[in-house]
């Protein structure tokens, strides 16, 4: 067991898209370590929740390279499941983001 799966027991993560990205479409040197996340939550060791905007950032390469076969594991992937909640975004939710954001825009 990989030392973030350890960290993460017990807990509920949020798992932005890049997550998935480098998880599916394995980009070193992230997959393996990232890999063995998803190894625990498919275990039930903890627990996580993404957003549906997630999915849409990951289909754009795969839509640009016309790679139905990568398009349809996203789909899959984002399908709830026991360990995954799939949030609903709604413009309330992205106008909140947004005033959240402005907290620290222009700051580096």
């Amino acid at each position: 067991m990989g030392r973030l799966r350890q960290a993460l027991q017990g807990k509920k993560v949020y798992l932005d898209a890049n997550i998935f990205i480098y998880t599916l479409e394995v980009v070193s040197p992230w997959a393996n370590e990232l890999n063995d996340v998803f190894i625990g939550l498919r275990s039930k060791e903890f627990s996580a929740v993404t957003s549906s905007l997630s999915l849409s950032e990951c289909l754009v390469l795969p839509f640009k390279e016309n790679r139905q076969d990568l398009v349809q594991v996203y789909r899959q992937t984002f399908l709830p499941r026991p360990y995954l909640d799939v949030a609903s975004i709604d413009n309330a939710i992205l106008i909140l983001s947004a005033n959240i954001r402005k907290i620290n825009f222009g700051e580096s």
